[in-house]
């Protein structure tokens, strides 16, 4: 009864007398199922929107873009949007009206009414669809407008008195971490050592990994909380959202003095164990129900956990936990969430009965895993495992960081233009920016840690493959698809965060770094150009465009350039990485014949390693001791901090 999306569905559709409806949806999306099950399921609900519709199923995460462009179109309309999301389109695919869940009771009345406005008041419609379809247009450059100056201050100001003091949260119904805005704080403290970033960096990290969102028994975070304490979880748990929040810890472990080491490992391991792919890669998502229900591999009743721990165990584990007989969550149920640190007398006792726990739930009927390969999530966990790496120092995690980058490379290379799904078996759309834009970024990032230079031009030879497919000279800025790959009305640009940081960002911030290491001003001059047509906006709407600020950063001299020469060059670093956890790029050799354009020039001291670092256009003094440079870093930047 579904027409699955393909490109040429747009032509069909065309031809249509029929209104169209699109349903987008995802594996793991909890009432996308139950919609599935009480109301699609039926034969004659199905059948009905067979006659009078032209019944179109996108998947969520095979075609993010459509879904991006969909879900805008009708927040135009002031309508709520979520998933599974419905859009009503004229045969043109543009919405008039749209909507998420509804009970088959009101779907039905809801198509009835629909019919009605379609065939009654189709001029009407085809008014209001073209207007509410219209992109937002991203903000004009004109080369004589003056260099913005962002006032950093007043930034994270702003920024922090829209999260709440204690958790990171805003006020919404629902509570997704906002990884990329956590991120500015670490990179705002690394700057300037302001206690109070820290201080607010601390309380989001410790809340987020004492709540319900974190599983306590074997690691990992669940897709997003109910609650501003991080208390009650959305049971789904997604690869990519784990990706960003290990790299969040990872990069704060230092600064947070090592505090969050267990978060760190147990979800390197979950992630092991629930998602590799004995095939290469890993997989996308962990449903939120099994057995039919919401959360029952993961909650607890009172009951429960006296049957299965000695009294003493269950008394800990009930006061650790805040477990009741009433339940936490509903009916008797309860989340595993904790609001105190543990007395240490208790510790052992408490580790011994989450050991016994996991091996309960174990035996529990598991949610069901979505083998999917997306190729933008395992970029995601290929950066976490780098910075896990920096983190830890565990050589283990570095091979896994390598042995990802190579499967993904691999796939890179069979297409012209990379498929967004990895598998081979599989058909999958185009790669979207996203795609692009992570795997450039952990490249990158990649490189830093090991100095191999192949991974540096392989992300070098992607970014040339998104200016190609995906440019637009006019503004400066890149389109979400491929060329050619969908209706041209359906292309769009976007420029603010959603969940995950925004790609076009990402690639200014890669355009910058890529060109100081390789000394290419056309990138530069790109990035430059992104940067003075979003500073204004980054003022604006911290929250919105956080993700812009490590461009911001380098824009405004606060991101150095650290060359590094000698036989010691990827220890000197890996304690660069730890110790410095703000916006930075590192080059570096420790073999004179291997190096990049920009090192080539440095001289080669005998037995020593040399660290030459430039600010923007400004150059200090070569030295040997990382805590005397970052010492002088310090200096430079809180005195123009403003």
């Amino acid at each position: 009864m579904w027409n699955s999306w393909h490109k040429s569905l747009a032509t069909l559709a065309s031809n249509q007398v029929k209104p169209v409806l699109i349903h987008i949806h995802f594996a793991a999306c909890h009432w996308c199922h139950v919609m599935e099950q009480t109301t699609f399921a039926d034969a004659s609900v199905m059948d009905y929107m067979h006659r009078h519709f032209f019944c179109i199923k996108i998947d969520k995460e095979t075609h993010p873009s459509l879904n991006a462009w969909y879900t805008q179109s009708l927040q135009n309309m002031g309508i709520a949007t979520g998933w599974p999301l419905h859009a009503f389109c004229l045969p043109n695919l543009l919405p008039f009206l749209g909507g998420t869940y509804f009970s088959k009771k009101d779907w039905m009345a809801l198509l009835k009414h629909v019919l009605y406005v379609y065939h009654h008041h189709r001029p009407l419609l085809e008014k209001s669809a073209g207007h509410f379809s219209k992109m937002p247009t991203p903000p004009q450059f004109h080369s004589a407008s003056p260099q913005v100056e962002i006032a950093w201050s007043a930034y994270l100001q702003s920024m922090l008195q829209a999260l709440h003091p204690l958790y990171g949260s805003i006020k919404k119904d629902v509570q997704f971490p906002l990884t990329t805005v956590y991120q500015v704080l670490l990179a705002s403290y690394a700057i300037t050592h302001i206690p109070s970033y820290l201080v607010s960096l601390n309380n989001i990290l410790q809340s987020i990994s004492s709540g319900g969102i974190y599983d306590h028994l074997t690691g990992g975070f669940a897709r997003y909380a109910l609650d501003e304490k991080w208390k009650i979880p959305h049971f789904e748990k997604m690869l990519a959202d784990n990706a960003l929040l290990l790299d969040l810890y990872a990069k704060a472990h230092h600064c947070t003095q090592a505090k969050y080491t267990s978060v760190i490992k147990k979800t390197l391991q979950w992630i092991e164990d629930i998602f590799f792919s004995a095939t290469g890669g890993y997989y996308n998502t962990l449903d939120a129900d099994s057995e039919g229900i919401e959360g029952q591999y993961y909650t607890w009743t009172i009951e429960e956990i006296q049957q299965v721990l000695s009294p003493e165990a269950a008394a800990v584990i009930i006061q650790h936990y805040q477990i009741t007989a009433k339940g936490n969550w509903q009916k008797g149920y309860n989340v595993l969430y904790k609001t105190k640190t543990p007395d240490p007398t208790a510790q052992v006792l408490l580790s011994k009965a989450e050991k016994k726990l996991c091996q309960v739930r174990q035996k529990r009927i598991a949610p069901a895993l979505e083998k999917k390969k997306i190729v933008a999530h395992n970029a995601m966990l290929l950066q976490s495992f780098v910075s896990a790496y920096h983190a830890l120092k565990e050589k283990k995690i570095l091979q896994k960081a390598v042995s990802l980058a190579t499967v993904l490379w691999q796939h890179i290379q069979q297409k012209k233009i990379m498929k967004r799904m990895m598998e081979a078996d599989v058909a999958s759309s185009p790669g979207t920016l996203i795609d692009y834009a992570w795997v450039i970024q952990a490249y990158v990032a990649l490189y830093q840690a090991t100095f191999s230079l192949s991974w540096l031009d392989k992300a070098k030879s992607i970014l040339e493959d998104v200016l190609i497919f995906f440019y637009d000279v006019e503004d400066g800025f890149f389109f979400e698809s491929p060329r050619q790959t969908i209706p041209n009305f359906l292309q769009a640009k976007y420029l603010t965060d959603d969940v995950y940081p925004n790609a076009n960002a990402i690639l200014g911030y890669q355009l910058y770094k890529i060109g100081s290491f390789y000394n290419n001003e056309r990138y530069h001059a790109m990035a430059t150009k992104m940067y003075q047509n979003v500073a204004s906006q980054l003022q604006s709407s911290p929250i919105l465009w956080a993700s812009w600020s490590k461009l911001c950063f380098t824009q405004q001299d606060y991101t150095p350039l650290f060359m590094i020469i000698g036989k010691d060059a990827l220890q000197v670093s890996n304690t660069l990485h730890m110790l410095y956890p703000g916006p930075k790029m590192i080059a570096g050799t420790y073999h004179p014949q291997n190096a990049l354009p920009i090192l080539s020039n440095k001289p080669w001291v005998a037995d020593t390693t040399m660290i030459y670092t430039c600010v923007g256009k400004t150059c200090l003094p070569p030295t040997t001791y990382v805590s005397s440079l970052l010492h002088m870093l310090k200096k430079r930047f809180i005195s123009k901090w403003s």
